[in-house]
């Protein structure tokens, strides 16, 4: 433990093998406490399977720099830093935490935790694997940066509680559950934004976001892909933005929406995803916003849409699909998107549907490019609407079926309405 002053310690090896079995308290190697500096360099720290190990605690250090060194077989967790962000009114500086270039692999509970509000400590180029915790956690208000690091086989890559971090060019791939869980807790605002992550192969979701007043931000990811289940998900309430990220190869959704969440997803590539590229619909989920994102290539819709208010869907490209938008029960806007070479529908509209479609180019669609069935209805404004398949509008019930306000500019090619 080290109370005051400062300690380097280099090319040392530090082993907690010998300890008794079943210690009833937590055992670190190393605890640094306020007012002391702390630099580790290309040295080695080995726990006990059979006791509550932790190889180095910082508490309110004022500096603590780790480079170069591996950690491996601690139960309760590798690193703990605990900072603050400092307070500039009364001249206290942000306690500083850098650690770099290390490995750290078959822990239990976590391998890094990060707590403080406002406190930024720095992680960098690690390798954390066979963890069968969390690899990375980080906790109310604090705003760390993690960057470069890859995160293999844990039960959970990087777990984000209320924070505002900065994850980038990371990856996470083969967790035993979700690759990123980011949740707001007790309704605490979650703020982290996540850029350039490859988050690939993970058991469960790749991105799981949940809470109310969480407001996580996935931008220009590389790649989200072949995850059991969807590529990202939102839960309890959560709203996202989800900004020129590539999703694809999942196997459920792309982006799955449940009910009460909603997200502005934006320029994004969602290919050949096995479900539905996007998938949304329920209490809340009116907010949501599509827009100018290349939606391609999945074995079932495009955008599917169930029990959802006035969602606005607009510029998008969206082919390739089995069905280009299937909606259910909602009225949504459909602007200026380009719907086309989908296999079988370009717009499919069921239930109590009211969308309002205005200014897409709907064509080349291998059955039909309308598709309206029970009691839905809609408005059609200035669209291009073109077939190559049987034709342009199909539906079933016709008494039900309303074409409300047709633009004297609409343009229809093919064989008119049924």
């Amino acid at each position: 433990m080290i109370h005051h002053g400062s300690l380097l310690i280099r090319d040392c090896l530090f082993t907690l093998r010998s300890l008794p079995k079943d210690l009833t308290r937590k055992v670190p190697c190393l605890v640094a406490l306020p007012k002391t500096h702390l630099c580790i360099i290309n040295s080695e720290f080995v726990g006990c399977s059979g006791n509550l190990t932790a190889a180095i605690v910082s508490i309110n250090a004022t500096s603590c720099v780790i480079s170069a060194s591996r950690f491996q077989r601690f139960r309760g967790g590798a690193i703990y830093s605990i900072g603050h962000g400092g307070d500039p009114a009364r001249g206290k500086k942000p306690s500083e935490f850098l650690i770099q270039d290390c490995s750290i692999s078959d822990c239990m509970l976590m391998g890094v935790y990060l707590q403080g509000y406002g406190a930024k400590q720095v992680v960098l180029r690690l390798k954390i694997y066979h963890i069968l915790g969390i690899g990375i956690r980080v906790h109310k208000g604090n705003r760390s940066k993690i960057k470069g690091c890859d995160i293999v086989k844990c039960r959970t890559g990087i777990e984000l509680l209320s924070g505002d971090p900065y994850v980038c060019f990371n990856t996470i791939k083969q967790s035993q559950e979700s690759g990123i869980v980011t949740i707001a807790k007790n309704g605490l605002r979650c703020d982290g934004l996540f850029r350039y992550n490859n988050i690939i192969q993970n058991k469960d979701h790749g991105i799981l976001i949940a809470g109310e007043n969480n407001h996580s931000r996935f931008e220009k990811n590389f790649s989200i892909s072949s995850n059991r289940l969807s590529g990202i998900k939102l839960i309890e309430g959560a709203t996202a933005i989800l900004k020129a990220n590539h999703i694809f190869g999942n196997f459920n959704q792309g982006i799955l929406l449940t009910e009460t969440t909603s997200a502005y997803i934006e320029q994004n590539d969602i290919y050949k995803n096995f479900k539905a590229n996007i998938a949304f619909g329920g209490e809340g989920s009116s907010d949501t916003v599509i827009l100018r994102n290349r939606i391609h290539d999945s074995r079932a819709e495009g955008i599917f849409i169930i029990e959802s208010g006035f969602s606005w869907i607009h510029a998008n490209e969206i082919y390739g699909n089995n069905d280009g938008i299937v909606m259910f029960d909602s009225s949504p806007l459909l602007l200026a998107n380009d719907i086309t070479e989908n296999s079988r529908s370009g717009v499919v509209a069921g239930g109590c549907s009211f969308p309002r479609i205005e200014r897409n180019l709907i064509a080349h669609n291998i059955m039909t490019g309308l598709f309206f069935r029970d009691e839905a209805r809609t408005k059609c404004f200035n669209n291009k609407v073109r077939r190559i398949g049987n034709q342009i509008c199909q539906y079933y019930q016709e008494q039900y079926l309303t074409i409300t306000t047709k633009s004297p500019r609409e343009r229809w090619t093919g064989r008119s309405f049924r």
